[in-house]
């Protein structure tokens, strides 16, 4: 519903700068968790939408290493990657074995991973928020990147 991935990513910065539990990996993490849809974006073949599998992966692992260096030092880095790496598995938790499911709930990082599945949720924000809100949120993310 966001209309681009540069859209949504600015929607998810937007939201994470408004969350109780703020860190700024969150937001490096929002910027760049989607850039691996830029290799596995495809039309579904049946459904008729476009659908990006394995993007979180290709996030991690070919764009993550060569924008380090843009990520200040005094960051968590890896907690950065472990929420771009993870940020497609809160949806399908419920699908997961017992024992897979405890690992992730269970890890140090995981309520942070849940503050960010959910400002990365799109069909949550457009049902609750107006197109004015959305703007707004848009700005904070432009304002952060600028102050950065």
């Amino acid at each position: 519903p966001e209309g681009s991935v540069w859209h949504h990513t600015m929607l998810v910065m937007g939201q994470l700068l408004t969350h109780d539990l703020l860190y700024p990996e969150m937001i490096w993490a929002a910027l760049l968790h989607d850039m691996g849809k830029i290799d596995t974006t495809r039309l579904h073949e049946h459904k008729g939408v476009l659908v990006s599998p394995g993007h979180d992966k290709v996030s991690a692992d070919k764009y993550l290493p060569g924008l380090r260096h843009l990520i200040p030092d005094h960051l968590d880095h890896s907690l950065i990657e472990w929420l771009i790496r993870q940020h497609m598995r809160v949806q399908k938790i419920d699908e997961m074995r017992p024992a897979k499911q405890d690992v992730l709930r269970n890890d140090r990082y995981f309520p942070w991973l849940l503050a960010f599945t959910e400002a990365d949720d799109m069909v949550r924000l457009f049902d609750e928020t107006s197109e004015a809100e959305r703007n707004a949120l848009i700005e904070d993310a432009k304002t952060w990147l600028i102050t950065q």
